[in-house]
């Protein structure tokens, strides 16, 4: 103390103003970063509780989906009926667990439990029989998630009573859902690079876990938020627990678990707390000059003092000096305090609208993309009747852009097409109605009109308030060939059944037959009058075995053997092996292929296919005439088309929605499966054929294919094909 009495003014005024600095940045950055630590922390927390809230939620109401099966599927008049025929029965659980992928099996019971129907492979199971006294006294029974030791997978039972016409139990349905959709859900939850979910049983059983050895112990009771801590492989973990719901016949307990490292999940705050160090170490620094100059100043007189400070205290200086005076230096004080207050003030500002303004922009962004995505039309109206959304899909159907759609209402000046839609919408928002296929006509600029299907709901809030409507709504043509395609899928799964036992039984007498034939003619010689005879017969048999070839070829077609090919050279090939029969039948050919991108198709197949349309083509003109074949990318960006033009006799009305039959013709010597064949081999490569005939003029088939991966798999089941007269 005594040394600093020997120093001067401005060097005790310098070492003042660098000591009360640096105490007022370190309260203030240790009060600032812990309010922050806090509600960060806060947050984050608030986060995966929401998270494992909400996974719960999903993993429930899927449960409850199947839950609705098991009561349609027992209630169903094709199970209900006892006379029902029981393949039947066992192709509808087939339908079923194709549809929905997450069945291993379904059956049904008569009432003493012995099974009658089943689709799927039991292995034999048989813990469901512990249940069925229950079910027999007609309650609907749900498993606990039991593990199945041959599967090493959980499974969950689901069984419903029978109940025939006269209130009877007659039997019980059973269906086992394994964990595959349920795993799906949980494998979703990402919360940060590092962080995953799981199921845990309040015994301590761990599915989905993805240490395999660790067996986690956490207390799922009594903590914060349904939060807790602990440590997996020495690594500080932070964990949100909720719990999934209980069927009164369930017996145990099951939490949703999402857990995250600590250092990811509190990252923010490392960065802040190694943000507001330098902030520190550089607000000193600047202490420092700041205190040189100043002490410099405070030489001066007492105004010019203030003038300076005031001048310095309009920039970038943030200092908080709390002196109680009411002269120059308290001026100065204050000075320094407005300037802190606004430099918090930003940051706050900065960090709520960046944070903000980013989770805002990622949402959009993803809702924007489902919603383009999305085959069916889509509009929304908020409670003002504005609309808040519109997808590509509905551009299309409507004929107005998004961007000019957004933001308008009823009142404002709309394309009658939209305000067709908007004013049912607008019906439903006022009056509480909700239309269910509500057929409509919409006309594009041409005058054509465009029949749809609208379907509206409502969007409520938390409270159950409703806060807007949203209208679906798609082609009533297109709803319809959806219907049409189920309807052709179904037939030709049982034709292809039947064909192989067909086929079998009608190869046999043949087989006898043309030996017969073989041998009666290798004895009597080709002096004999039967001789004729007898090869007429022997020839017969042979065409009917072609014919049975290629019925198999329709009704049981080998899956696709699919690559990257341009389809260009497969028309090119086709047209090579043509080429001779139009210059008998005096057809002449025009060609225009356009370059096309790669298609995933079976070469042979879809060759098959357009030599089967080609041929065709050429028998509709007996007389000669014009043969035109182009090739294009379709309206559909996700198809190519190949367009097989020709001059001949068309298609008769009476006819057109017969030609893809098998075994329907209008030619003499036609067997009337060539145009089948080429419909069951695009549909399974996931196309279509359209066909555009007028009688006398001519019939243009257009076989249509999906880009790249669009091809694999089995049929899409939506489109097959088209006649347009």
């Amino acid at each position: 103390m005594l040394g600093i009495k020997h120093l001067s003014i401005q060097y005790k005024l310098m070492l003042f103003f660098i000591i009360l600095a640096t105490a007022l940045l370190l309260a203030v950055s240790l009060l600032f970063f812990r309010n922050i630590e806090t509600a960060i922390g806060a947050s984050k927390e608030d986060q995966l509780a929401t998270l494992s809230q909400e996974t719960a939620n999903k993993i429930e109401r899927f449960l409850f989906e199947r839950y609705g099966d098991i009561l349609v599927m027992a209630q169903s008049p094709l199970l209900k009926n006892e006379d029902m025929d029981l393949r039947l029965k066992s192709e509808y659980f087939e339908s079923v667990r194709n549809a929905y992928k997450t069945y291993d099996y379904i059956f049904t019971t008569d009432s003493t439990g012995t099974i009658t129907s089943l689709s799927g492979d039991m292995k034999g199971d048989g813990a469901y029989r512990s249940w069925l006294p229950k079910v027999f006294e007609g309650e609907t029974f749900i498993s606990d998630f039991i593990f199945d030791e041959a599967d090493q997978a959980y499974k969950v039972y689901f069984a419903a009573p029978i109940i025939n016409a006269g209130g009877k139990i007659t039997g019980a349905v059973v269906e086992r859902m394994n964990f595959n959709a349920i795993e799906d859900i949980v494998r979703d939850v990402k919360p940060s690079p590092s962080g995953y979910a799981y199921l845990l049983e309040q015994g301590g059983a761990a599915v989905f876990h993805p240490l395999k050895t660790v067996v986690p112990e956490p207390a799922l009771h009594g903590s914060r938020k349904g939060l807790f801590y602990i440590k997996q492989n020495n690594v500080s973990m932070i964990s949100a627990y909720h719990g999934l719901k209980k069927d009164r016949t369930q017996a145990g307990s099951w939490y949703l678990i999402v857990e995250e490292p600590i250092d990811e999940a509190f990252e923010a705050v490392y960065t802040l707390r190694n943000y507001t160090l330098l902030v520190i170490l550089v607000s000193i620094a600047i202490a420092y000059v700041l205190a040189v100059v100043m002490s410099r100043i405070l030489t001066k007189p007492i105004r010019q003092l203030v003038e300076d400070t005031k001048s310095i205290a309009e920039g970038d200086i943030s200092q908080d000096i709390s002196i109680q005076s009411a002269d120059e230096i308290g001026s100065l004080a204050q000075s320094f305090n407005t300037l802190l207050s606004t430099l918090k003030s930003m940051m706050r500002q900065v960090l709520e609208l960046s944070g903000e303004a980013a989770s805002l922009a990622e949402i959009r962004q993803y809702a924007d993309k489902f919603l383009n995505n999305v085959p069916s039309a889509i509009v929304a109206l908020d409670s003002t009747g504005k609309i808040t959304a519109f997808n590509s899909t509905a551009e299309e159907l409507v004929g107005i852009q998004q961007n000019e759609a957004l933001g308008r209402n009823t009142q404002d000046s709309l394309p009658d097409n939209l305000l067709t839609v908007l004013e049912l919408m607008q019906d439903s928002l006022v009056n509480g109605s909700v239309y269910l296929k509500k057929l409509l006509h919409l006309r594009n600029n041409a005058g054509k009109e465009t029949p749809i299907l609208l379907n509206t709901s409502f969007h409520q809030n938390e409270d159950g308030k409703i806060i807007g409507v949203v209208g679906v709504f798609r082609s009533a043509e297109e709803s319809a060939r959806l219907e049409e395609s189920v309807v052709r899928a179904n037939n030709l799964a049982a034709l292809g059944a039947l064909s192989a036992g067909m086929a079998h039984e009608i190869r046999n007498p043949l087989t006898s037959i043309k030996g017969y034939a073989q041998y009666i003619r290798s004895e009597i010689g080709q002096e004999s009058e039967l001789y004729p005879d007898i090869s007429s017969v022997i020839q017969e048999v042979d065409r009917l075995n072609g014919i049975i070839d290629r019925f198999l070829s329709f009704a049981r077609p080998g899956q696709p053997e699919v690559e990257l090919v341009d389809a260009n050279l497969v028309v090119k090939r086709v047209l090579q092996l043509v080429e001779k029969d139009l210059q008998a039948a005096s057809v002449q050919l025009t060609a225009a292929l356009q370059p096309l991108p790669p298609v995933l198709v079976d070469t042979e197949q879809v060759e098959q296919a357009l030599l089967n349309i080609v041929i065709n083509s050429l028998q509709a003109m007996p007389d000669g005439g014009m043969l035109s074949v182009s090739t294009h990318h379709g309206e559909r960006a996700d198809f190519i088309e190949i367009m097989v033009c020709d001059s001949g006799i068309g298609i008769n009305p009476e006819d057109s929605d017969r030609i893809f039959e098998p075994f329907y013709t209008t030619k003499q010597k036609g067997t009337g499966l060539g145009l089948a064949i080429s419909s069951r081999i695009i549909e399974n490569h996931r196309g279509f054929i359209e066909v555009d005939s007028t009688p006398g003029s001519g019939t243009c088939f257009t076989v249509k294919l999906p880009l790249g991966e669009e091809a694999a798999g089995p049929g899409r089941n939506n489109e097959t094909c088209k006649v347009v007269m």
